[in-house]
């Protein structure tokens, strides 16, 4: 069976919904892949966000559809390699009959932004005052 997949993109629902902007409009008239959550769309709400994807799923089922059989969140600055990650997915999908929730744990990942020659510890900037507590990537 070929695996597929179908992207959806989770935003803010606009307040004033005569004032959609016309590009936003012709995504939702052309592809039908955004979903308007009540929420203020931040970084900050992403947990909101990622139970909105969740309640989608949950509303497909009860309109009678099919459910997706899987469902994953990522930020936009994320990179996907889609072909191993149907490859996991084939796996779980018969060795794993119950519900999984998964995430990725990353303890002191270094990165290095593009033309720089400094090399980041953190992402974020963790206060003195929790030493050694991953904050990035928690689960």
């Amino acid at each position: 069976m070929k695996p597929s997949a179908r992207i959806i993109f989770i935003i803010e629902k606009l307040k004033d919904t005569d004032k959609i902007p016309n590009n936003l409009q012709k995504e939702i008239d052309t592809h039908g892949d955004i979903l308007q959550v009540d929420f203020i769309d931040s970084y900050y709400n992403l947990t909101l966000k990622t139970v909105a994807s969740l309640r989608f799923a949950w509303l497909y089922n009860e309109c009678g559809k099919t459910p997706p059989e899987f469902i994953m969140t990522m930020d936009d600055d994320v990179f996907l390699n889609v072909p191993p990650f149907f490859k996991l997915l084939n796996g779980l999908s018969k060795d794993c009959p119950h519900p999984l929730f998964g995430g990725r744990f990353q303890y002191k990942s270094n990165c290095k932004q593009v033309g720089s020659t400094q090399l980041y510890a953190f992402k974020w900037r963790i206060p003195s005052l929790y030493p050694r507590i991953p904050y990035n990537n928690v689960i």
